[in-house]
């Protein structure tokens, strides 16, 4: 039998490392929620107040 590992030399390095770069990018993208959270509802509380404006403004009755 043919032991395709038998030429496998440990390295002393774990097998799954993390840049430091990616560590960085992973914390901003946990704080962007409230970021987008916070626009979402701003442009939402805006585009409401401007349709109850111009419902007053033009004489519309519910």
């Amino acid at each position: 039998m043919n032991d395709i590992y038998k030429l496998n030399k440990p390295s002393g390095q774990p097998m799954a490392t993390r840049n430091v770069d990616s560590i960085a990018f992973q914390a901003n993208i946990k704080d962007d929620w409230l970021d987008r959270l916070i626009t979402s509802m701003y442009i939402v509380l805006t585009g409401t107040l401007f349709s109850i404006s111009l419902a007053v403004l033009l004489g519309f009755n519910s």
